[in-house]
């Protein structure tokens, strides 16, 4: 250790990158889509972008408008509610640490020298925030008169199945085998759809977070 050492090689060979020619079957592989020019690449990009932009957006404007309702909205919380979903918070929290590390929750918090009781009672925070958003969806759902129709679940499957890049008929075969699974999309339509309820009834105004504070406002 510390000693200098002097080495001898021989270059065998110098490799040069080279662009890959824009091809159809480039151009497929990369998008999944049959195009056949390079214009029409950047047309599905810009459009991909565009799509990606709205959907952040409107995702953005949705948990602001949640996050007001829940803060406006007084509610019992049910304290056995509270305590499942603190169960189901702690028991995710353990399998991801379990998954990463292969310590339990107690010896992760221990070798990393965090307050393990600060984040049990961050937990309890949290467990209380999703009871309350649950409790006010529920409401919403009821309040707007809610009903999740069989077109609507054909919406959830085709998303499903173009996320896993499988057939509809694929996720709907899964599903008959799964009533849990099916239970759980019938939730997700439900939520999504009372959130387009809630979204139809609040107004949104842009603002440029950029711009400089009006001093007259």
């Amino acid at each position: 250790a510390g000693k200098m050492a002097c080495y001898d090689f021989d270059v065998q060979e110098i490799l040069e990158l080279e662009p890959a020619a824009l091809t159809p079957e480039l151009f497929k592989k990369a998008t999944g889509k049959d195009l056949k020019t390079e214009d029409e690449l950047k047309a599905h990009l810009r459009s991909t972008m565009e799509e990606r932009l709205e959907s952040d957006s409107r995702r953005a404007a949705e948990s602001d408008a949640l996050k007001k309702i829940c803060q406006l909205a007084s509610v019992e919380l049910p304290e056995t509610m509270v305590q499942r979903q603190k169960a189901h918070l702690l028991r995710r929290a353990e399998e991801n640490v379990k998954n990463r590390t292969g310590l339990t929750l107690e010896e992760y918090y221990a070798h990393s020298g965090q307050d393990f009781e600060g984040f049990k009672s961050q937990l309890d925070t949290e467990a209380r925030n999703d009871v309350k958003e649950y409790l006010v969806m529920d409401a919403c759902t009821e309040k707007f008169g809610v009903n999740v129709q069989p077109e609507d679940l054909d919406k959830e499957i085709e998303t499903m199945a173009a996320n896993y890049h499988v057939a509809p008929e694929s996720v709907k075969a899964m599903l008959q085998k799964k009533p849990d699974d099916l239970r759980s999309l019938i939730s997700s339509a439900k939520y999504r759809k009372t959130l387009d309820a809630v979204m139809g009834a609040v107004k949104t105004v842009e603002v440029n977070k950029n711009a400089a504070p009006d001093a007259g406002k």
